[in-house]
């Protein structure tokens, strides 16, 4: 029985690379200065092309030595220490990761791009805080209408210059609106509730200004809707039509 159970059971490890575009995952796997092709065997909903020298357990299916399975594994690559419970699912030559730690957090780890495809719609649904710490540049891109709701108060702190490229017309909805530095806008603007415009800037308008109820702007007397304070000595430059 012992016998048997070491001709069914062999240490093995890959030796050539396979070939993916094929129906079946079959390597190239030695042992005992043999070698002879395996069928890579992963848990369903999983997949791996394996490289070479690769450790891997290798059954002999009912006993014909020429009908091989391989389960590979990667022992002294793994991801460590694991705290009890947590489970892990890694690149062992990258080091990208998505880990389920035992205190029910989900991290995710990629050493390079993370890409995101949704076929449908995406919702993200957070009852905590929200943080996006990023060092290059972010773009949204909408085919259809984008929103930013918020039961607080929204800012945008911008060092350089901020752009807003609207095919349409441009709406924004608040009790009181507030933009320091230079405004160039090109297009129709609309503005509901109160707004202060070239706080310490300039305010350049390139279409028409609709304005709900009071607009304060530090400039000379200029009339934008309804009422308009004057606050200081900031120009302010209407180019086109004012409503």
């Amino acid at each position: 029985m012992k016998n048997m159970v070491k001709s069914l059971l062999r240490w093995a490890r890959t030796t050539k690379a396979g070939d993916d575009s094929k129906d079946f995952p079959v390597q190239q796997v030695g042992y005992l200065a043999k070698v002879g092709d395996s069928l890579m065997w992963f848990p369903y909903g999983m997949h791996a092309n394996v490289p070479v020298d690769e450790l891997v357990l290798m059954v002999s299916m009912q006993g014909n030595p020429e009908a091989r399975v391989s389960i590979p594994g990667s022992p002294k690559k793994r991801v460590r220490p694991l705290a009890s419970s947590e489970v892990v699912f890694f690149h062992p030559n990258t080091g990208s990761k998505l880990h389920f730690k035992a205190n029910g957090d989900i991290e995710i780890e990629a050493t390079r791009d993370l890409n995101v495809k949704v076929a449908g719609n995406m919702l993200a649904d957070v009852e905590g805080n929200m943080t996006a710490d990023v060092e290059g540049n972010i773009d949204l891109d909408a085919a259809g209408v984008a929103k930013i709701k918020a039961a607080g108060a929204v800012d945008i702190d911008a060092a350089g210059i901020m752009t807003i490229d609207s095919v349409g017309d441009l709406s924004i909805t608040a009790p009181n609106s507030k933009f320091v530095g230079n405004v160039d806008i090109q297009g129709a603007f609309t503005q509901t509730g109160d707004a202060t415009l070239g706080d310490g800037g300039e305010v350049g308008l390139g279409g028409s200004f609709a304005s709900g109820d009071n607009v304060a702007r530090k400039g000379d007397d200029t009339t934008f809707g309804q009422n308009l304070i004057k606050e200081g000595s900031t120009k302010v430059r209407a180019v086109g039509p004012a409503a």
